[in-house]
């Protein structure tokens, strides 16, 4: 059994991951490009890059379109039409605003994208979701580079890789509140991610896949004269994405934009369905394997929260990630359950929440 606070951390394509936990911008792009070499992954990164913030390094004889700040035919940003900046691929609606959306996600099937680690060992029509923001481009592309993944689990790889997933949000995109970026004429828009998720599950001959997921971040939809109802609209289309998925539309049973466990318990702060940093993971190891197969599936959330603890600020650190939540030292701080809306969801793939759950460890 993995030793939860000194495991012998896997390495990810020959990387260590305590290190590309401190990586800056130019080493994770330097990384990403070098990563990112067949035409599958390089249109993957470009789409990457399309959302990124403008200090985004483009490589050399690369083409990248302009889809975080679209730019008109001049070749200057075309803020009448697009702004304000998004790190959403977006295209105008021409709607009447404040009544509806300024935007639309734009429904380009180039943008849809399969995990192609499950296909070794999948046992059903693999999941083929649309993408359109770069913090879920950036969880695909980490979940589809690590082919080999022999002795892995929750300590040795999953955790670690989830906090470098979201160390790596901080760096690039957003805000960067949470790194003390100085050129603010560089940052994107809005704060990271409030959750980054990991679901991984053993197929064949113990081969193990996983997906990285975020919880729906990148936007500015705060002034509603200027983008109307795209807050709507934008979470209508993550809540869209589970259409169809796990027959959760045509189960006889509630299912509704309006709805959801944790908006029935609390009308004010609780979340639509599909907005949750488990959607992309769920939609794609849950679609990819049979319902004999899912009970082996474990996962893990973990709270953007991390980014500004003072011992995580500076380095990886089992035993901080594992510390008490400040109000339930029977929770973990920063790992944290799955919500009502996420158990919900995993009851009807017929997976075991439990094993999406772990303790905290007491300080000694």
């Amino acid at each position: 059994m993995t030793n939860v606070l000194d495991p012998k951390y896997l390495k990810f394509r020959g990387e260590s991951l305590i290190e590309m936990y401190n990586w800056k911008r130019e080493r994770i792009y330097k990384f990403l490009h070098e990563s990112c070499t067949t035409e599958p992954l390089k249109l993957l990164y470009k789409q990457f890059l399309s959302l990124c913030p403008l200090d985004k390094p483009v490589p050399d004889g690369w083409k990248v379109e302009h889809n975080y700040q679209p730019v008109n035919k001049k070749g200057n940003p075309d803020s009448k039409a697009y702004g304000p900046d998004q790190h959403i691929f977006r295209m105008p609606t021409r709607d009447p605003r404040p009544i509806f959306s300024k935007f639309d996600v734009n429904p380009n099937d180039d943008w849809t994208h399969t995990n192609t680690m499950s296909i070794p060992g999948s046992e059903t029509t693999l999941a083929s979701p649309r993408y359109w923001n770069h913090y879920d481009l950036l969880g695909l592309i980490l979940s589809v580079l690590q082919p080999e993944l022999d002795g892995a689990d929750k300590d040795r790889f999953f955790l670690p890789l989830t906090a470098v997933y979201g160390r790596w949000c901080a760096q690039i995109g957003g805000n960067r509140a949470t790194t003390e970026e100085k050129d603010k004429g560089k940052r994107g828009v809005g704060a990271v991610p409030a959750v980054f998720q990991c679901t991984w599950i053993k197929g064949k001959e113990d081969k193990v896949y996983f997906a990285l997921g975020s919880s729906l971040a990148g936007f500015d939809w705060n002034n509603e004269e200027q983008v109307g109802k795209w807050k709507i609209r934008l979470r209508h289309t993550r809540f869209d994405l589970l259409k169809g998925w796990n027959y959760i539309d045509k189960a006889g049973e509630k299912w509704d934009y309006w709805w959801s466990p944790t908006l029935e318990e609390n009308a004010i702060a609780g979340t639509h369905f599909g907005n949750c940093g488990e959607t992309y993971p769920f939609l794609h190891v849950f679609d990819s394997w049979t319902k004999n197969s899912r009970g082996k599936a474990h996962g893990l959330a973990l709270s953007s929260k991390f980014l500004g603890d003072n011992v995580l600020k500076l380095n990886y650190s089992p035993k901080a990630m594992h510390q008490p939540a400040d109000d339930d030292e029977t929770s973990c701080k920063f790992i944290i359950p799955p919500c009502k809306n996420c158990r919900y969801l995993l009851q009807k793939a017929d997976a075991v929440d439990a094993q999406f759950i772990y303790p905290p460890i007491q300080s000694t």
